[in-house]
């Protein structure tokens, strides 16, 4: 136990991760959550917010997720405030703020790797499977837009409902991955080596993040304008 705490606490004081590690101890930070262990990162820490009051926020990495209240960043990957710039919006959609927000973090902080995370049962993905001809959805109309490609990606790959959802989920973590990878501001980061841009999701159920890994490598192949 004192030294799963060391190697937490050694990792959320780290002035300078390379990125592996950043990933690689998130990954263990998610095994300690899923460990049922007591949580070693206080995630509400006086101590803490009076320090980032003075010295300033210095993230180490960019969490891309859904808005779903079952989903807390901090809690998931054993981590406490300060420790990630969150840009949460439904079915972790985004456009032309979230993607500033995320050139931001880069360019403005340590972070050195940008997870998109998406989690079973997403209410934004599954929405989009409904029809909702003659309904007034508002604005909600701009996000099921947006994750509608995943969606008909996946019928051309699948031939049920449980299926369809579940792959349509992980479809459009590769959607938004592939957008954020579009980004000339994140291009040079990337290419260097000094930032990776990954998938994940989270298993509501479990608690357990998979992260996709093919995705630091993967094309970019979102070719539509954002505006």
């Amino acid at each position: 136990m004192r030294k799963i705490l060391k190697y937490i606490k050694d990792f959320f004081t780290s002035e300078k991760i390379e990125v592996n590690s950043t990933l690689e101890r998130l990954k263990e930070g998610n095994l300690y959550f899923t460990s049922y262990m007591l949580h070693a990162a206080p995630v509400s820490n006086i101590e803490k917010v009076r320090e980032m009051a003075a010295l300033g926020q210095d993230p180490h990495a960019v969490i891309v997720t859904c808005s779903d209240a079952r989903i807390s960043p901090e809690r998931i990957f054993n981590a406490e405030m300060g420790d990630f710039f969150i840009i949460r919006t439904a079915g972790h959609v985004v456009g032309p703020y979230e993607m500033g927000s995320i050139e931001y973090a880069v360019t403005h902080s340590s972070v050195d790797v940008v997870i998109v995370m998406g989690h079973e049962n997403c209410g934004a993905v599954k929405s989009c499977i409904i029809d909702h001809e003659g309904t007034d959805l508002g604005y909600i109309h701009n996000i099921l837009e947006e994750v509608q490609p995943s969606i008909d990606k996946a019928r051309q790959e699948t031939n049920n409902d449980y299926d369809l959802l579940e792959r349509a989920e992980e479809l459009n973590v590769y959607h938004t991955v592939a957008k954020i990878k579009q980004s000339k501001i994140l291009e040079p980061y990337i290419n260097s080596g000094k930032l990776i841009v990954i998938g994940a999701k989270y298993g509501i159920a479990t608690g357990e993040v998979t992260f996709f890994d093919d995705t630091i490598t993967c094309p970019v192949v979102y070719n539509k304008k954002i505006d």
